[in-house]
C-alpha cells in the first residue's frame, strides 16, 4: 500500500530514518510503500598489512588504480592475490557492471531506452573479466567462487581487497585471521579509462541497497502491523540487530550511535549510493547483465573471452532487456 503521512507517523515519521534509505521506498517521494529496515551498502574491505607491504598508502579510488594496486599485491607463488571476488556468484557480478557503467555516465536505463549496447558496458565487462584473464590479480579458482568463497579467501589473509562486500561480513572477519588487520572503504567511483567520475558517478559507490518492510493493502490488521514496524525500527532494536547480523541500521539515531569505527566508511557509502532504475523490467535487465557473465564462464575457464562472443552476448541482453522494458512501459 502507498503510505500516507498518517501511516508514516505510526512508524515514527520519515525523519526517524536515514534519508538515503528512503531512496528505494518507491518510485518517488509521493509514492512510497517500503519502510526502511536495514541498510546494506556495498563496499570493499582491504588488508592493511598486505597494502603496506606493497608500498600502498591508501585504498584505490578508481578502477584503473585498483588494478594497479592489485598487481603489486599479487604473488601467485604464495596464493596471495590482489582481489577476492566470485565470478559464479548469483548476485555480485552485475553490480560491477552497473557501477562502472553508471560512473562512466551511462545509466543503463534512460527513460524507455535500455543502453546495454553502450560502449561503457562493454568496457565494464572487459575490465571485470580482465582481472582474471589479463591482469591475473584474482585467484584462478574464483571462476567457480560465490561471494562466500571470496570472503573465506580474504579472511584467511590471501587477498588484498575483498570486493563487493557489506557490513554483514564484519562478524566473520572479526573472528578470522585478519581480525584487527582490515578496514572497509568505498569501492572506486571513477570508471575504467577515466580520470574522474562522469555525471553523478561520484554518488554511485554502491547500489542503494537494504531491506524494506511493507504493509499489505488487504491487511485487516494494519495498525498492528505499523506498531510492529515501529518497534523493530526503534533505535535500541536496530542496534541490537546490527550487533547480531552486521547490517547497518535504517534508524537515523541508531546509525549515528554506532560505536564501531570500522563501520564509518560503510555508513558514509550509504550516502553515496544510487538506486537502480525503478522499473518493473529491472529484474529481467539485472538477470540479462548476470547472464553475460554466466555464459562467459566456459571462455573464462579457457583463459579469455573474445570480442565477438562478448558482443553477441551483449546484443542478446540488449534485445531481451529492451523487450522487457517495452512491456513494463505500457
Amino acid at each position: 500500500m502507498t503510505l500516507s503521512d498518517d501511516d508514516w507517523k505510526k512508524v515514527g515519521g520519515k525523519d526517524k530514518f536515514n534519508q538515503a534509505a528512503l531512496g528505494i521506498s518507491g518510485p518517488d517521494a509521493q509514492h512510497q510503500a517500503g519502510i526502511p529496515f536495514v541498510s546494506r551498502p556495498f563496499v570493499m574491505a582491504y588488508n592493511k598489512d598486505i597494502l603496506k607491504a606493497a608500498g600502498i598508502d591508501k585504498p584505490a579510488t578508481s578502477w584503473d588504480e585498483l588494478a594497479t594496486q592489485a598487481k603489486k599485491m599479487t604473488d601467485a607463488s604464495t596464493g596471495t592475490f590482489g582481489l577476492a571476488t566470485g565470478y559464479k556468484d548469483n548476485f555480485d557480478p552485475w553490480k560491477f557492471i552497473w557501477a562502472m557503467s553508471v560512473q562512466a555516465g551511462n545509466p543503463l536505463v534512460d527513460g524507455k531506452t535500455l543502453k546495454l549496447d553502450d560502449p561503457a558496458v562493454k568496457k565494464a565487462y572487459e575490465t571485470y573479466f580482465g582481472w582474471l584473464t589479463k591482469d591475473k590479480i584474482v585467484d584462478p579458482a574464483s571462476i567457480g567462487w560465490s561471494n562466500s568463497n571470496a570472503v573465506a579467501a580474504f579472511a584467511s589473509g590471501k587477498a588484498g581487497y575483498l570486493m563487493m562486500t557489506t557490513s554483514s561480513s564484519l562478524p566473520t572477519l572479526d573472528k578470522s585471521a585478519v581480525a584487527g588487520k582490515y578496514a572497509y572503504t568505498a569501492m572506486p567511483t571513477t570508471a575504467p579509462g577515466q580520470s574522474s567520475p562522469q555525471g553523478d558517478g561520484a554518488n554511485a559507490a554502491s547500489i542503494l541497497s537494504g531491506d524494506n518492510v511493507v504493509v499489505a493493502d488487504y491487511s485487516k490488521q494494519k495498525d498492528l502491523a505499523f506498531a510492529y514496524i515501529n518497534l523493530i525500527t526503534s533505535k535500541d532494536e536496530q542496534l541490537n540487530y546490527q550487533k547480531i547480523f552486521g547490517d547497518l541500521p535504517a534508524n537515523a539515531e541508531a546509525l549515528k550511535a554506532l560505536s564501531n569505527p570500522a563501520l564509518q566508511p560503510v555508513a558514509d557509502t550509504a550516502a553515496k549510493s544510487k538506486a537502480t532504475p525503478f522499473t518493473g523490467a529491472w529484474g529481467d535487465i539485472q538477470l540479462a547483465l548476470l547472464n553475460v557473465v554466466v555464459q562467459s564462464i566456459p571462455d573464462l575457464s579457457k583463459g579469455s573471452v573474445d570480442d565477438s562472443s562478448l558482443q553477441t552476448r551483449l546484443k542478446d541482453a540488449q534485445t531481451k532487456g529492451q523487450a522487457s522494458l517495452d512491456r513494463a512501459s505500457k
